[in-house]
Parts: C-alpha cells; structure tokens; sequence
C-alpha cells in the first residue's frame, strides 16, 4: 500500500481530536464543524463511506456548564462528558444538516467491544447507518467509562472502529492505512485520499490480522500472565505454533477459560497474548508437563493445547 492508493478507499474512519475542536483556552471552532461535514460531503457524493470518531465532548461540557477551566476529577469530567455530547452531537447536526445529511451517534464502551455478541452488533449498526447514507458520529461513551478520562484520547477507540466498520484505512495491523494530518488545513481529507504528501502516512502491516484475531490482539485485556521456556518462544516466534504446557514455566493471575493472558519469554517481554483452554490452576498443574499428562493430571482434557494457534496473537 502506498499513498497513491488511496484514492481506491471506499469506507475511511476520521478521527477527530479535541484540539481541533475545542482547543484549550480558545473556546469551540465552531467554524471547523461546518468545514468537517462540508469535506465529508464531498466524500459522501463521491461514493465513499465515512466514520467519524469525535472527541471534545469534556471540553464542550465544560463550556456548557460555565467552569473557567476543564475539570480534574473523574465524576466532574464525567459530568462535563454528559453535557458536552448533546452539544457536539447537536452541532454535527446542524453543520451536516446544511449539506442534506444525517447524523447518528453511537456511544462505544470497552465492554461493549470485549464483548464478542455486542461487537458484532454493533458492527451491523455501523453498517446499517453506513448503507442508509448517514454519517455515523462515535464516541467513547465518557460519562461512565473512566479509563480514556484517566489516560488518554480516542486514538485507541478510533482503531477499534477499524475493525467494527471493516474500513479500508494500532490501524496498521489490521492492514489498514493510516495518515495523521492537520485538520486545520483546507481540504485535508481530499488531498490526503487523493494521495497528496501530507500528514505522516503510517504503512499497514504485512502480517494483516483477521477481524478476529485484532479484536484478540488489541480489544480485550489479559486477565493473567503465563511465562514460557527459551523452547516454546521459539515455537510461536519462528513457526506460529499453539502453546503446550510443556513450554509454560509460571502462571501468575486468576483467570478462567477462554480468558485472554499475556505470554512471557523468561526475561519478562511479552511475545503473545491468547485465549487460554484451561484455567489458571489447571494450567499451574499441567505446566512444564507432557500433552499426554494432562488427562491424568486433571481427570479429564480440554485438548492438548494451553492456547491454540487459532486463539494466540504473535507480536
């Protein structure tokens, strides 16, 4: 994939930052909005899906309530969030209104994602709002999930619409494109899918993951670690082979079956992460042991693998 290409993508995620659209100490862009829906537009009558994933909902909130600065505390931003995404979504609206379109807002979770059934919901949403020319506005849903309030924006969010809407643009190992711009210059988004140089183009990986195993990779959480001998490193590093117990030499965490763990090599670096076929005491009973012990060992068996190929993510 090179820049040239991009003029073939017909469904493109645009992440928008809050400091585009409300920067600190300047109040709203009220104007951007408009610019924004006015480029989409353009996009839209070319043929092209789009999806936007909007942050400033705290900043626009803060306004709102009329708070000389943006909040510190988690209930306060929360609260600032709940306002703030009537008002953002309240001025798409109207900005996309003037270009003849419609708006509709999904509000995402992590759970929502963690969530296989509420995944793939929320993927035939997306592509029922997409297939009725409207422009879908997704957010993290700020009011009650505190983890993006505590550590960053939506970057991470915007990489897991990717993969929820199947776009054609953490994007990269989903072997999509990526280009971070300037929205403030005038027609980025054309010029960065007519494949202009601007912006810093981020080239997909060639060790493309499924939808499946992105959403393994980098939606859930490891809920424990298992750390593997020189032997099994090597074993998923150079032939993507499944875990055995034979290769795992600690298990630290309480975690279940099918739960997501971090693999370690023996100096603590994580290589993979994968859905586990036995739980943290089963597998601390069959570590360092035969494929062959393990119906002894447990009176009964999951199969002969801690974690299969098909569930583990090399990175």
């Amino acid at each position: 994939m090179k820049r040239a290409d991009l003029w073939r993508a017909r469904r493109v995620v645009v992440k928008l930052g809050t400091s585009l659209l409300t920067p600190q100490g300047r109040g709203v862009e009220t104007r951007r909005f408009g610019g924004i829906a006015r480029q989409v537009a353009v996009q839209m009558r070319a043929g092209r899906e789009l999806v936007l994933v909007a942050s400033g909902a705290v900043g626009l909130g803060t306004r709102r309530l009329g708070l000389a600065r943006r909040p510190t505390s988690i209930p306060a931003k929360q609260a600032a969030a709940a306002v703030g995404q009537i008002d953002l979504c309240r001025r798409f609206e109207r900005a996309f209104g003037r270009e003849k379109l419609l708006v509709g807002q999904i509000l995402l979770d992590h759970a929502g994602f963690v969530d296989r059934e509420r995944f793939l919901y929320a993927r035939r949403t997306l592509a029922q709002l997409l297939a009725d020319r409207v422009v879908p506005i997704i957010n993290e849903n700020d009011s009650v999930a505190t983890e993006e309030l505590r550590f960053g924006d939506n970057d991470q969010l915007a990489a897991q619409v990717v993969n929820t809407c199947g776009a054609d643009r953490a994007a990269g190992r989903f072997g999509v494109p990526t280009v971070i711009a300037d929205g403030r210059r005038r027609d980025v988004l054309q010029r960065v899918l007519d494949g202009e140089d601007v912006g810093t183009f981020v080239r997909p990986a060639e060790d493309q993951l499924s939808s499946r195993k992105h959403w393994i990779a980098f939606t859930l959480r490891p809920r424990g670690a298992l750390s593997l001998d020189a032997g099994a490193v090597r074993a998923l590093r150079e032939r993507r082979a499944s875990l055995l117990p034979a290769g795992v030499t600690e298990v630290s965490g309480r975690f279940g079956v099918g739960d997501l763990v971090a693999c370690l090599t023996p100096e603590g670096d994580e290589i993979a992460r994968g859905l586990v076929s036995y739980d943290a005491r089963e597998i601390d009973r069959i570590k360092r042991r035969k494929t062959s012990e393990i119906a002894e060992l447990l009176g009964y068996s999951n199969g002969d693998e801690v974690i299969h190929r098909d569930n583990l993510i090399v990175f």
